[in-house]
Parts: structure tokens; C-alpha cells; sequence
């Protein structure tokens, strides 16, 4: 679903009516829920995601760029991309500061955190597999990154332009370092490649001066 409220970066309550077949705002939670899925499919400013929410669609908080931080609960087991992922569920959430994700989910999807530019610290749980294609490209505000063991795939410039990044450590079970992972990192002075690795695609590191 396409975000609805796009460049509404300002709403701070949203409220589905009681009664209504298709949506809710459960737990007055400041966010319209699909009911059947417990998919959370727009936020705002104040949302807080209930326990009950299992997804987080690819345009909830899309460009909402006054969301400071935001707790994700265990319940919820998948984040969501757009069907040709180029929108994240937090795509231009340029305000973010922190987040946490839980050990249920085990992909971040393509331009989950997209330029989040104010994000300064990631914790990547052990649960997760899978990093997507520019997950976190443009997050000029991040100084390290711990890839923890269970990540066996990293997406095509995950990290570029991360010009904030100083010192990347990579998970032991990934083979494989793709095309531009990080791209404009100018900052970077600190990288630990596990033996895993056989193989370094071109551009990784350009530009990591």
C-alpha cells in the first residue's frame, strides 16, 4: 500500500474509528493497523507499536523526519520493502536517533533505514540472516557497525556513503563482500574481514580514504 500520508511528516495522532471492518488504532496506538494481518501500515510522530502488530509495511514511517526513536516490539517478525525496494520501512526517517530491533525479525530489508541520517548506533540481534540492499546507505551519523555471526548475506551497497562510519567488524559466515557494501565510507580506518570471505566485488571499499 502506498503510504497515504506521504510528506505528512508533521501528523502526531491518527485514529480509525471504532467499527471500522478493515483497519484499527488498537491500544490507541497512533497508527492504522491492517486487522486481518496485524500488519502496522501507517505511523506518526507518537505511535507505539503494540504488542499485537506482527509487520511493519514498507511505507509506515516512510520520510516521517520528526520520529526521533521508536520501540519495536518482539511480536513483530518481519519489516517490509517495497515491491521493487526502493522504500524501507523508515526510508527518510532523517530525525531518527535510535532504534531497536528485535530478536524476532531476521531480515532487514532493502532501504529499511535508508538515509537515516541522525541514526548514530546500530544493534544488529543475532537473529537476523540477511542485511538488504542499501539498508542502511546515507546513514551519515553511524560510527560502528558489528555484522554479528548469524548474517550470511550482505545486500549491494548496504552501508554506502555511511561518511560517518570509522570501524566495521564482518560476521564470520559471510562469504561474500558485494558491489559497493561500502561505497563513500571516507571515514572508515578500521575493517575486520572474517577467512569466510572469498570473495570482494567491485567498488566495496571506494572512495575509504
Amino acid at each position: 500500500m502506498l503510504n497515504i500520508f506521504s510528506g505528512c511528516s508533521g501528523i502526531k495522532s491518527i485514529v480509525v474509528e471504532k467499527g471500522n471492518p478493515v483497519f484499527d488504532s488498537r491500544n490507541d496506538c497512533n497508527a492504522i493497523i491492517e486487522t486481518a494481518t496485524n500488519k502496522l501500515i501507517v505511523g506518526c510522530l507518537n505511535t507505539i507499536i503494540p504488542d499485537s502488530v506482527t509487520e511493519i509495511g514498507e511505507h509506515a514511517f516512510e520520510n516521517c523526519i520528526g520520529l526521533k526513536s521508536i520501540a519495536i516490539p518482539n511480536s513483530v517478525t518481519k519489516l517490509d520493502t517495497s515491491w521493487n525496494g526502493l522504500i524501507g520501512p523508515f526510508s527518510g526517517c532523517e530525525s531518527l536517533q535510535s532504534i531497536e530491533i528485535p530478536n524476532s525479525v531476521t531480515i532487514i530489508p532493502s532501504r529499511a533505514f535508508f538515509r537515516c541520517k541522525s541514526l548514530t548506533s546500530i544493534t544488529i540481534p543475532e537473529s537476523v540472516t540477511e542485511i538488504g540492499e542499501d539498508a542502511f546507505e546515507r546513514c551519515i551519523g553511524l560510527k560502528s557497525v558489528a555484522i554479528p555471526n548469524s548474517v550470511t548475506k550482505i545486500g549491494i551497497a548496504a552501508f554506502s556513503d555511511c561518511k560517518g562510519l570509522k570501524s566495521v567488524t564482518i560476521s564470520d559466515l559471510v562469504t561474500r563482500i558485494p558491489t559497493s557494501a561500502f561505497y563513500g565510507c571516507s571515514e572508515l580506518t578500521n575493517v575486520t574481514i572474517p577467512d569466510s570471505v572469498i570473495r570482494i566485488d567491485r567498488n566495496a571499499f571506494f572512495g575509504c580514504i
